[in-house]
């Protein structure tokens, strides 16, 4: 029997001893999850359309440029 045979017996024998979490457990981890994926919804629906909107304003104002409409006063 080599080295990795008796390690490979080791490494069976530990996961032989392996127990499913209890499901106690696993309720309160995806409860616990929940705050951190509305959040990152939330931020990622928010860049999105900050990101739509500084497109539509930047096409916008492009457009007007290019159909010579007066600039409007303030620079926006």
């Amino acid at each position: 029997m080599t080295s990795l045979d008796a390690y490979a017996a080791e490494v069976r024998t530990r996961a032989a001893k392996v127990r499913m979490p209890s499901f106690t457990t696993i309720l309160i981890t995806l409860i616990s999850l929940v705050p951190f994926l509305l959040g990152w919804t939330i931020n990622a629906v928010w860049q999105f359309l900050t990101l739509l909107r500084a497109g539509f304003q930047q096409g916008w104002a492009k457009a007007e440029a290019q159909m010579g409409a007066p600039a409007k006063p303030g620079g926006s």
